[in-house]
């Protein structure tokens, strides 16, 4: 459904006359302010995202998947890997930041090696140890459904469930 269409069911549900024809950006707003407590609330397969990364070497930090035509914006990871070859991947650890600061494995800052744990810490994924050459990492990740902007703007949740945005 279009945001255009649940625009309007919102409006008639309202059921008031006095509403003015500057409220659409109010309705819009409200719309997305719904969709983004749903999406917080549930990882639906519809949130799903992948995303590649090529590591540099000797580099330990990232930033998260931010949202693109083909992604969404990071919410939680489902799954981190390195992949080694075609056929061969390696999934990695999650470890607190803290806790991997403080590992001896991880306090020489000269150290590197094949990534086998990582870190989320503001918007930033750090690898333990630092990549000692260059890998792709594959990252699964439940992620955020894009504001919506126009009037033909719609989203698996609007499609699919309309009825739970419009009744929040």
């Amino acid at each position: 459904m279009a945001l255009s269409d649940i625009r309007t069911r919102v409006a008639n549900n309202i059921d008031r006359d006095d509403i003015p024809d500057t409220a659409a950006g109010l309705i819009d707003r409200w719309i997305n302010d719904a969709q983004r407590r749903v999406c917080r609330a549930h990882n639906f397969t519809f949130m799903e995202s992948e995303a590649d990364t090529t590591l540099v070497v000797d580099q330990r930090n990232y930033s998260l998947p931010t949202g693109s035509a083909s992604a969404l914006r990071f919410k939680s990871e489902i799954s981190m890997e390195i992949i080694l070859t075609n056929s061969h991947r390696q999934k990695l650890k999650r470890i607190f930041k803290q806790d991997a600061e403080k590992r001896e494995e991880f306090t020489d800052t000269t150290g590197s090696g094949t990534p086998r744990s990582y870190a989320i810490q503001k918007g930033q994924i750090y690898l333990y140890p630092k990549p000692n050459k260059a890998l792709t990492m594959n990252i699964e990740y439940y992620g955020f459904l894009a504001t919506l902007s126009t009037d033909a703007g719609t989203n698996d949740l609007m499609d699919d469930y309309p009825e739970v945005v419009e009744a929040l």
